[in-house]
């Protein structure tokens, strides 16, 4: 025979009353009110203001859409990031739309990097090299004061902040 103290009673009593709760609800028919007719979950979406009218076509089917491309700012060696990216980019969005890609580097792109990347989607891919005077100070920045900002955002623990080559990309793209 199994003894129970009192100090063990509470939590089994809170467990027995906390299962019957959730089994009662569980079971327990959904009904409407008598006046309302009872209505399932999908006909309420029907007309839910964030979702799109289903007599409308699929927005893929659109024609006034806009006219845009990704354009990214990479290098060669970060080709497997940049794969992963470009798979879930078009599972989830291009494979519908397929914008153009556009690639962008401070030197030329390795024909393994255009091959890999041009197999990964059906949509028109280019790749073009940013002029170094364009990836690089201006003649009027003081170059000095600008490595001793760097030197400090580094310091300070801002993300990127001493990446000299970071930087220069961010300039460049803006």
């Amino acid at each position: 025979m199994i003894v129970i103290n009192s100090n063990q009673r509470k939590p089994l009593l809170l467990t027995a009353g906390c299962l019957l709760f959730c089994v009662f609800f569980f079971f327990w028919p959904l009904k409407a009110p008598n006046n309302q007719k009872a209505t399932t979950s999908h006909s309420s979406l029907i007309n839910h203001p964030n979702l799109p009218d289903p007599s409308l076509p699929p927005a893929w089917h659109n024609t006034t859409r806009a006219k845009a491309a990704f354009v990214i700012l990479t290098r060669n060696n970060e080709l497997d990031a940049l794969r992963k990216t470009i798979q879930q980019l078009e599972a989830r969005f291009n494979h519908k739309f397929n914008y153009p890609y556009v690639f962008l580097n401070d030197v030329e792109f390795t024909q393994e990097f255009k091959d890999l990347t041009s197999s990964l989607t059906n949509a028109e891919t280019k790749y073009g090299v940013i002029p170094q005077e364009h990836w690089s100070y201006p003649d009027w920045i003081d170059v000095e004061k600008a490595d001793r900002l760097r030197k400090k955002m580094g310091d300070e623990g801002i993300i990127y902040g001493d990446n000299l080559s970071y930087r220069h990309m961010c300039r460049s793209s803006g």
